[in-house]
């Protein structure tokens, strides 16, 4: 029993994605159990999951308890769960309000990146973490954050075919579902 956050989502189709790479077959090999956070933990201790992709907050909790982190998926496997998005109206008529927001977002990660002890600090002040729980945590989670917040066509389109044919939704082309002109834009002239 795989325990997921939902059905569907890039939790659930990340989740696939590993077992297929690992010569499962989802469909035959694995039972999907929908867990929010913080049933998951409980369910591993009490056996009625046997492994799943666990947030940084409950990995590095499950550690603590004596589970073994198979694999960190944020090494191998683009998720699309730290997509920022903005409907067409608002990149029409505020473009400068969404270039903004992208730098500030870019500035964000730059940081986190080159400022690893100020960041895990933050991460104890902000959220109330011990240090030792936010310095696993930011190991954990620092390769979900691309670079410069773009992602090559070559990664993304794979996953957005994915969670398309999971919805059961036709091809879409990807220029409807990421628009990265203005990203492109904002690190242009950040040059």
């Amino acid at each position: 029993v795989m325990g997921v956050a939902g059905l569907a989502g890039s939790h659930h189709i990340t989740t696939k994605a590993i077992l297929r790479q690992n010569g499962l077959d989802p469909e035959k090999d694995a039972v999907f159990k929908v867990l929010n956070v913080g049933a998951r933990i409980p369910a591993l201790l009490s056996g009625s999951m046997d492994a799943g992709l666990l947030d940084y907050n409950e990995a590095f909790l499950a550690k603590k308890r004596g589970f073994k982190i198979l694999l960190n998926a944020a090494d191998d496997y683009f998720i699309l769960s730290q997509a920022i998005g903005a409907n067409l109206k608002k990149m029409r008529e505020e473009p400068e309000q969404v270039k903004r927001f992208l730098k500030a977002n870019v500035e964000g990660i730059k940081f986190m990146r080159e400022n690893r002890q100020t960041t895990i600090d933050i991460l104890m002040r902000w959220i109330k973490l011990e240090r030792e729980a936010a310095e696993a945590i930011y190991q954990l989670s620092i390769n979900n954050f691309t670079r410069d917040g773009t992602i090559e066509e070559s990664v993304l389109k794979p996953v957005i075919d994915q969670q398309l044919a999971e919805s059961k939704i036709k091809e879409v082309p990807l220029s409807q579902v990421a628009d990265f002109s203005p990203l492109h834009q904002v690190l242009k002239e950040g040059r």
